[in-house]
């Protein structure tokens, strides 16, 4: 038999006593895969392999207009997950070697930008778009400005920077050192204001931290610093930082918006997904 994939939304709304309600709707049910969705405003964006593990495209459904489309075209090619702000989708592809964005407002994909080594993990916000380049033979981030069509070397030293996040002025990464295959190398994050044009450095514990995400002033990571993941938060307000989960099985993704963190959890022997609401101090179990 082959086992169903689902892309779901999930809905909280609050009544008024206060508790919270949910409705989950199921966007997209199939027998192949469906994986590392995004979402903003009505558009849910995600991997899809309907058409084999060789040719992993994007697709994008309209919550608006309950109508789906498939977003990047190439074929065969090897989409990896996308990212999506306003009227704009970005991902990475691995075979041409690129970074693409598509324009819902003009139909148009375009790659803006392409080496011979290796570009990834890219995130937009606005008309920015950050990813990680191996052009000069080490890992640093890069900038694309969609409405200047200009582009931009953040990171100039030599060891790995990789996996960045933006959020209006401010570009996070982890730094990874020169060692970026070993599992138990030390890493910090760090943080660049376009503004100012300043770096800070915003961790210093020494351990191996993943998958940074930015929203407002507060910053979410992940860390392999214990036998299993943990999910802790930076405010660059208040400049405290603070374990968010605290159960051993957490290891999945995770999302960071407005004052709400919501990641996937392993601590009832299944996948579930929780949400940790930090004008409120509460988790709650979402699935």
């Amino acid at each position: 038999s082959v086992s169903k994939s689902a892309i779901i939304t999930v809905s909280p709304a609050y009544r008024v006593d206060g508790q919270l309600t949910l409705t989950e709707t199921p966007v997209k049910i199939d027998k192949l895969e469906q994986f590392y969705p995004a979402i903003y405003g009505d558009r849910i964006v995600w991997l899809d392999n309907r058409k084999g593990w060789g040719d992993i495209d994007i697709y994008m459904y309209d919550l608006s207009t309950s109508k789906e489309t498939q977003i990047s075209t190439t074929e065969p090619s090897h989409q990896l997950p996308p990212a999506i702000y306003g009227d704009s989708i970005v991902w990475a592809d691995i075979p041409l070697v690129g970074i693409f964005t598509y324009n819902f407002f003009t139909s148009k994909e375009t790659q803006i930008s392409k080496n011979e080594i290796s570009e990834s993990s890219p995130d937009i916000y606005g008309d920015k778009v950050v990813w990680t380049d191996g052009r000069n033979g080490n890992g640093d981030i890069y900038l694309y400005d969609l409405s200047s069509h200009e582009e931009t070397q953040i990171t100039t030293n030599e060891s790995n920077q990789n996996s960045p996040a933006i959020y209006n002025d401010r570009i996070i990464w982890v730094d990874s050192g020169n060692d970026l295959g070993n599992l138990e190398s030390e890493s910090n994050i760090y943080l660049y204001n376009l503004s100012n044009k300043k770096e800070t450095q915003i961790t210093f514990n020494g351990s191996r931290l993943l998958n940074p995400a930015i929203y407002g002033d507060r910053i979410i990571w992940k860390t392999d610093h214990t036998p299993n993941a943990t999910i802790y938060m930076y405010n660059l307000s208040t400049h405290n930082e603070t374990q968010i989960t605290a159960n051993a099985s957490y290891g999945g993704g995770y999302a960071i918006y407005d004052d709400k963190i919501a990641w996937a959890d392993y601590r009832d022997g299944n996948w579930d997904i929780y949400m940790y609401n930090f004008s409120t101090y509460k988790e709650t179990r979402i699935t």
